[in-house]
């Protein structure tokens, strides 16, 4: 708040001291009088356009460097993930012999 105070302050006395006529008498008497042909009109105008471009040069709003700002995220679509059909496996049983040629059991295998 004491910045906006003091940019306020400034940007005021500058307005003030460019608005406020100030005889620059050196000149008005070499150059057959009324200030060099410029009228007061005019050079209150050119005061106030430089004023007002000194009163935003100075309230204009800069951050400081003295901090991190995060990037924002970057979302990214999940991949599109085909999955390859395996093959359909047709089991069949199949007998397994003991050691003196006995069936002892059967067991499901993939025929393919």
């Amino acid at each position: 708040m004491k910045k906006v105070y003091t940019t306020a302050i400034v940007v005021v006395s500058l307005a003030m001291l460019t608005a406020l006529p100030a005889e620059a008498s050196g000149r008005r008497y070499y150059n057959g009088g009324n200030n060099g042909g410029v009228n007061g009109w005019a050079a209150a105008a050119i005061g106030a356009v430089v004023g007002v471009a000194l009163g935003a040069a100075l309230t204009q709003q800069q951050p400081s460097a003295n901090y991190y700002v995060q990037p924002a995220p970057v979302y990214q679509a999940n991949p599109n993930v085909y999955y390859v059909p395996q093959q359909v496996c047709q089991t069949t049983q199949v007998p397994v012999y003991d050691q003196y040629g006995r069936i002892v059991q059967y067991r499901q295998v993939c025929a393919n």
